[in-house]
């Protein structure tokens, strides 16, 4: 500071420390001496002091400023079902995607309340969002206990609908193969975003691809494939090799069927 007051003589200074953390910099008085031999003050001066974790986060928002909306979490939120709709909205309306998703990486980074967490990953979810943030990585690694607990469910409830055993059965195997491949696709997806960060175009074309396969085979090899290329491009190509091979085994197995029907109606 003392540099800038000799060279920007007419611009108005002030020192400001900010302080994160519960607690932190609860004694900071905004003013610090360095004490002479003598007992005098040789050194003193002032700075204005901000304890983050005492401002109301609706002051934080009301600035106005995009950028400083991830110190939500370093903030008092005293009405996160009011306050944190009204962020993600702010952050929505950042034209540019890559400023975008750096601004909610940080802002989902900075957060340690489960509850406030969990609030953004759903309203981030109902409007298909795709950013890379801690959210991605957690459903990641939650997906495979989800998809099987879903095939479990599912399973259940169709044998329970057949009132049979083998029904039963049946259903809980049907479930918990759909379950599997759900989760399949969701990992390939999560998979995409971490490792190529796609368009939102790109992303949801992969999405609607991904959702014609049926096949666990090919799921697992396309999930592999996502660390074994350098560009998405290389992946879809890799994708779209596993639809045509799918078309044409489909085409196969409508010949396969036409001739049986055909031996079958020959005398």
């Amino acid at each position: 500071m003392s540099r800038l007051a000799n060279t920007e003589r007419e611009l108005d200074l002030c020192s400001v420390v900010s302080y994160v953390g519960e607690g932190v910099g609860a004694r900071g008085t905004g003013q610090h001496n360095v004490p002479g031999p003598d007992d005098t003050v040789s050194l003193s001066w002032q700075y204005k002091v901000v304890r983050l974790w005492q401002v109301p986060s609706q002051e934080l928002l009301a600035l106005n400023r995009p950028g400083l909306l991830p110190l939500l979490g370093l903030t008092r939120l005293d009405k996160p079902d009011e306050i944190v709709p009204k962020v993600v909205d702010s952050l929505k309306q950042i034209a540019d995607a890559e400023l975008q998703g750096r601004l909610f990486t940080s802002l989902m980074s900075l957060l340690d309340d489960e509850g406030v967490i969990e609030m953004i990953e759903k309203i981030v979810e109902s409007d298909e969002l795709v950013i890379d943030s801690p959210y991605i990585r957690r459903i990641k690694d939650e997906s495979r206990k989800e998809g099987h607990d879903e095939g479990h469910k599912e399973g259940i409830e169709e044998g329970r609908k057949e009132g049979r055993k083998e029904g039963h059965d049946e259903g809980h195997e049907e479930g918990r193969e759909e379950g599997e491949l759900s989760m399949l696709r969701r990992n390939i997806l999560n998979g995409i975003v971490l490792r190529f960060d796609p368009t939102v175009s790109l992303y949801q074309q992969i999405e609607n691809d991904l959702a014609t396969l049926n096949s666990l085979t090919r799921l697992d090899e396309l999930f592999e494939k996502i660390f074994q290329v350098n560009e998405v491009q290389e992946f879809n190509s890799f994708l779209n090799g596993k639809l045509a091979e799918k078309a044409a085994e489909r085409e196969q197995n409508d010949k396969q069927k036409d001739i049986q029907d055909e031996e079958q109606d020959s005398p």
